[in-house]
């Protein structure tokens, strides 16, 4: 969540929106390096938040962001506050952050597990001058990785600084800046050209992912295609935003109608990613080609992949409507009516007003010799389809169906390409692989390795009755009485049955 600004000078307020991306971005990198810690993305973060009716602008309650975190399927939330104090001659700027780190599942915060047993909350309280934000940024990430490892943790500071401050200082300020101005403001674009080309200088010509995908949008919005696709188009495979700059950028080459184009990078994508959009995408595209290209000699092929993919989204995705009906549009001009028709009658389930839908259904109808229900699905095209006179002319001169056209998905879904990303180790598996080595170490008598994979595993699972079990005997071997007993109640209190947690 963005930090929020408790000093007086609304012109810091970048500077909370800038710890949301630079954590956010860090533990997504630092995942690659074993830490296991898998993070809600900004932009799905905006998006549930969108779901729930809160506005971006306004930092929730620690009660909405718990729920917030819910909903995203977040374990850990990060909150934060910060004051600076402003630049008074050649004194530069100071900041001063808080941070806690808390648990969804209850509200609580996390704390570090100490050897004998006992959590204590500890608190991220951070200063130094504003110019070394992304110091702080880099200190503030480590520290909450700490406090959810502990000395399991196999990162320095150092390192995780280092990761920190990839970008360069004026070109973040100037993204994030941006971040925070209107959609469609001048200033915006500005904001991020500024930081293209400081990040540009600093990094010998390279490209600055983040600011051109947001230049792309900018563009977007002003239906300026051309300029939208250049910015787009200017991210690479490995950005972790490439998916997203793809998507647009087939878009952007659809309403240029360069669709040839526009087929190659949804084929492009729909390999790499399985995103049940782009497979959509790739199926109105190649199905736009097949019928509507007079000059496409490949016509019998894109058809054919057309129907393959919009089928292996319409399986993968079976309540997907606006695949249902590109399926059985692609099923329709492929002439395999009676197929047709089960699909589209799928559709009307789900959108009972589809004038387009009940209109190719009365034509399936008709094609199968159903002259009845095609008669009813005809009345109720002539209802809902604000063009039947101009589609049903077209019809009857061609027997085509132009007027009525593919459906392409306009916005990128970031939930469904989280979910599609490679699948991490599920943390159940990481349980189970901690307690194996807890009970060998415990076995042979090395206590305090045991205890190291106990406590990893309180910091995935603080529920898991197995782990307090095992830290009681350990802690009963050490004498320690006091702490075996609190143990053991809290493994009988997490699962009642467990015999040898009432036996010691």
């Amino acid at each position: 969540m963005p930090f929020e600004n408790t000093s007086d000078l609304p012109a810091y307020n970048w500077v909370g929106e800038s710890f949301a991306e630079s954590l956010t971005d860090l533990f997504a990198r630092l995942d690659s390096r074993g830490t296991g810690l898998r993070v809600i993305p900004n932009g799905q973060r905006k998006v549930v938040q969108q779901k729930l009716r809160l506005p971006l602008t306004a930092l929730p309650s620690l009660a909405t962001s718990i729920k917030l975190a819910n909903q995203s399927g977040a374990k850990l939330l990060v909150l934060g506050k910060y004051s600076v104090t402003a630049e008074q001659g050649d004194v530069a700027a100071n900041l001063r952050v808080t941070v806690r780190v808390i648990k969804v599942s209850d509200g609580t915060f996390l704390g570090e597990t100490l050897k004998d047993g006992r959590t204590i909350i500890r608190t991220i309280d951070l200063a130094d001058a504003l110019t070394k934000l992304q110091t702080l940024q880099g200190q503030v990430a480590h520290q909450v990785l700490y406090q959810r490892e502990g000395n399991a943790l196999s990162l320095s500071q150092n390192e995780v600084i280092e990761l920190s401050r990839r970008v360069p200082p004026r070109a973040f300020e100037a993204y994030v800046k941006g971040m925070l101005t209107p959609a469609t403001s001048e200033t915006r674009a500005n904001l991020f050209k500024n930081a293209l080309r400081l990040y540009g200088e600093e990094k010998n010509g390279e490209i600055y992912p983040q600011a051109s995908l947001e230049l792309g949008h900018y563009y977007l919005k002003l239906n300026d295609y051309q300029t939208a696709a250049d910015y787009f188009g200017r991210l690479q495979p490995s950005d972790s935003d490439f998916a997203e700059a793809a998507f647009y950028g087939g878009l952007m080459q659809w309403n240029l109608k360069n669709y040839d184009g526009a087929a190659d990078t949804f084929r492009r994508l729909s390999d790499s990613t399985r995103l049940t959009q782009a497979y959509n995408n790739l199926g109105a595209v190649a199905l736009y080609l097949a019928t509507q290209d007079k000059k496409n000699e490949n016509k019998v092929e894109l058809l054919d992949e057309g129907l393959k993919v919009l089928q292996q989204a319409s399986i993968s995705a079976p309540d997907d409507v606006t695949t249902k009906f590109n399926y059985a549009y692609a099923l329709f001009a492929a002439k395999r009516f009676k197929e047709s028709a089960e699909q589209l009658k799928q559709v009307l389930l789900a959108d009972q007003r589809d004038g387009q839908a009940y209109y190719l259904l009365s034509k399936a109808n008709s094609r199968n010799g159903e002259t009845e229900p095609a008669t009813l699905n005809d009345n109720n095209a002539r209802r809902y389809l604000p063009n039947y006179a101009r589609v049903e002319t077209e019809w009857q001169k061609s027997s085509t169906t132009n007027d009525i056209p593919f459906r392409l998905y306009t916005t990128f879904n970031r939930t469904e390409a989280v979910r599609n990303a490679e699948p991490l180790p599920s943390p159940q598996d990481d349980v189970q692989i901690s307690l194996e080595k807890a009970r060998g170490f415990s076995k042979a008598g090395r206590d305090d390795e045991a205890l190291t994979e106990l406590r990893k595993i309180l910091v995935k699972d603080s529920m898991n009755a197995e782990t307090y079990l095992l830290i009681g005997n350990v802690s009963l071997r050490r004498g320690d009485f006091e702490v075996a007993v609190s143990n053991y109640k809290t493994a009988i209190f997490w699962k009642n049955d467990l015999i040898e947690g009432h036996i010691a």
